[in-house]
């Protein structure tokens, strides 16, 4: 089985490789990868001004592609 997450805003389908198709494996569509949002807007000064939200939306992928190896499947996610 094949997991697939696909990034926010992206139309679900149009990214899969008709090579990928044609190995017939089974595909399971986990929706969107959603970003963190800043709860106030940053400092321009500020050199790392969404470091708390780029971390939290990569420890988000990472917690559901380890989930994904967990059940001894193979996590595919796009890049975007």
């Amino acid at each position: 089985m094949v997991a697939w997450a696909w990034p926010s805003g992206y139309a679900h389908g149009w990214a899969l490789n008709p090579e990928l198709l044609s190995w017939r494996y089974q595909i399971r569509d986990f929706g969107d990868i959603t970003a963190a949002r800043p709860e106030n807007l940053p400092n321009p000064e500020d050199n790392l001004k969404y470091l708390h939200e780029i971390s939290a939306t990569c420890q988000h992928v990472c917690d559901q592609v380890k989930g994904v190896l967990d059940a001894g499947e193979l996590p595919v996610v796009p890049r975007w």
